[in-house]
């Protein structure tokens, strides 16, 4: 029996020492409200406790569970205006008291803290609203220093309440921007010194407003109206901002102040139409937004199912489906060829009705750069798919949407080498961990302006399809202007960017299946001007003799016939 007894006392001194061990004691301080304790291995460091609890309402804790053996004990408040503090009265893990778990002292008591508040820390927060007086949440907030460069930044939350800790000594600037409102910066600069308390700051900003897109959207072929087309647009962060035509064809887009590409299209009937008479993204004409503005019509053709091929496949980020409305898009090796089409939300698209050929694809969206298969911004190492009598799967990409919180912001323009601007290009600027910080797209007069950027080594670049593309190292420092220069890849001029100095030329729809309308406008001072219609084997299929007109633009319809009458 003697042995027996023995026995189980050794069995529960061995059960106390795993996992059986505690540590309390109470956790005092002004306003310090509820607290985090913390016990530590003394070996291990302060990065994952062993035990961990919260006090109670007079303070009081207590750490269970743990096994003999030395620690540190931590305390904290939610509160960062007080200071965390290791026991006992240290803020340095390697300067703390350690405490010992033991089989003589399996239970240590009194291990209490005086948390302090911190005089010294520098505070700039305030609340943000609309003019009205609503808060306004995910409002973007930065506060920089440009000598030595040091941005600190945050949202607003849904109280409108903003607040930055320990901000280090210097002279700041505030900024303040969201979606909707005109971009803010606070009137005078933020000196911020020892014990700085820049709280309480009321921010109210203005609303940008909104404006009136509108148009009329019509049948190519019979010019009547198209009742229910869908015309859409993307808005930051990448929602589409849409709307259904009336029984006249007519539509209004509210939009805030910004620039847009706009297109139109009704299912399975008409193709997707880009404004101006555009196929894709790629070669849309970028609409200014500002007041607003009438006459944004469309002319859809009707859908070709001529050919039976397709590709397909998902376009992701970080694995998932985009949250934002993405394009995709091909475009044939010879420029002959344009399909576009929505990325569905799982991510799925198919760009169907394709002729045998080889395509670039891409992905294009307001929130990540454009990106070619497979998973490249450069239009020169895209890989291209080839469709011979067969449909290509398996078609994916990989996008990675810009996420940059900068204040800097660099703007200027592309031209080709005879100084011409060059629409649609597009100029990402890739920081020094070769992260994307911002991306921008050049209007009609190939100007862009691209926010959001930091103090740092920038590689720019500057790429378009069926061009040469340009990089170039710039260190930004400010806000500052880039130009850029850039020719095509071939001696031909590209599809739809390039026309003589003396005629503007274009034609829709293109392509056709009977007839086609011919637009141009011929220079004031050009007579005499032969078109000539080549196939694709450079052999003449038909030629017209333009006219000058008073104003310079005249148009005329062709029947898609040869010179000898029959159909090409």
């Amino acid at each position: 029996m003697k042995k027996i007894i023995i026995s189980l006392a050794i069995m529960m001194l061995t059960v106390l020492g795993l996992n059986g061990a505690t540590i309390s004691g109470q956790v005092q301080g002004d306003s310090i409200g509820v607290c985090l304790v913390e016990a530590f291995f003394w070996e291990g460091g302060n990065d994952v406790p062993a035990a961990s609890c919260y006090t109670s309402d007079d303070g009081t804790y207590q750490l269970n569970g743990l096994n003999y053996g030395t620690y540190v004990v931590r305390a904290g408040a939610d509160n960062v205006l007080i200071i965390t503090e290791y026991y006992d009265n240290v803020y340095d893990f390697a300067q703390a008291t350690p405490i010992v778990l033991n089989a003589n002292n399996p239970n240590a008591v009194n291990i209490d803290f005086f948390l302090e508040s911190n005089p010294l820390l520098n505070i700039v927060s305030g609340v943000i609203t609309n003019e009205d007086g609503e808060f306004i949440e995910n409002a973007h907030v930065d506060l920089v220093q440009f000598d030595p460069w040091l941005d600190y930044y945050g949202n607003s939350n849904e109280n409108g309440e903003f607040e930055f800790i320990n901000v280090e000594s210097g002279i700041y600037t505030l900024k303040v921007r969201a979606y909707g409102y005109n971009d803010y910066t606070y009137p005078t600069n933020l000196f911020i010194t020892e014990g700085s308390d820049y709280q309480g700051l009321d921010i109210v900003l203005s609303s940008e407003g909104i404006f009136s897109v509108s148009g009329v959207v019509r049948d190519a072929e019979t010019g009547l109206p198209v009742n229910h087309a869908y015309v859409s647009t993307l808005a930051e962060g990448g929602s589409p901002v849409y709307t259904d035509t009336n029984e006249n064809g007519e539509y209004t887009l509210l939009l805030l102040a910004g620039q847009y590409q706009i297109y139109a299209t009704l299912g399975d009937l008409y193709d997707i139409q880009y404004y101006d008479h555009a196929d894709s993204p790629l070669d849309a004409e970028i609409i200014e937004v500002n007041s607003d503005i009438t006459g944004i019509d469309f002319d859809l053709a009707y859908y070709d199912y001529t050919f039976n091929h397709s590709i397909s496949g998902t376009i992701t980020e970080n694995g998932e489906p985009p949250l934002y409305q993405v394009m995709a898009v091909a475009v044939s090796s010879d420029q002959d060829w344009v399909e576009t089409t929505e990325v569905s939300a799982s991510g799925y698209y198919q760009l169907a009705n394709l002729p045998s050929n080889e395509y670039y694809v891409l992905a294009v969206s307001s929130e990540a750069p454009p990106t070619y298969y497979a998973d490249v911004l450069d239009f020169e190492d895209a890989t291209p798919v080839v469709i011979d009598n067969s449909s290509a799967t398996g078609i994916d990409i990989h996008l990675n949407s810009v996420q940059s919180y900068g204040v800097l912001t660099m703007n200027g323009f592309v031209t080709d080498l005879d100084d011409n601007p060059v629409a649609n290009t597009t100029v990402i600027f890739i920081n020094s961990n070769n992260e994307v910080d911002e991306f921008a797209f050049t209007n009609d007069y190939g100007y862009y302006e691209a926010p959001n950027l930091t103090m740092d080594n920038y590689q720019v670049m500057v790429t378009k399809i069926f061009y040469e593309t340009e990089i170039e190292n710039i260190a930004v420092v400010g806000d500052g202007n880039a130009d850029f220069q850039i020719q095509t890849l071939n001696t031909e001029s590209p599809k739809n960017t390039i026309q003589p100095a003396f005629a503007k030329i274009s034609n829709y729809p293109n392509p056709f299946l009977n007839t086609t309308t011919i637009s141009y406008s011929i220079a004031p001072n050009v007579q005499n001007v032969e078109l000539i219609i080549y196939n694709l084997k450079g052999q003449t299929v038909k030629s017209f003799f333009l006219t000058n007109t008073a104003d310079g633009e005249s148009s005329f319809v062709w029947d898609g016939k040869d010179e000898s009458g029959k159909e090409v």
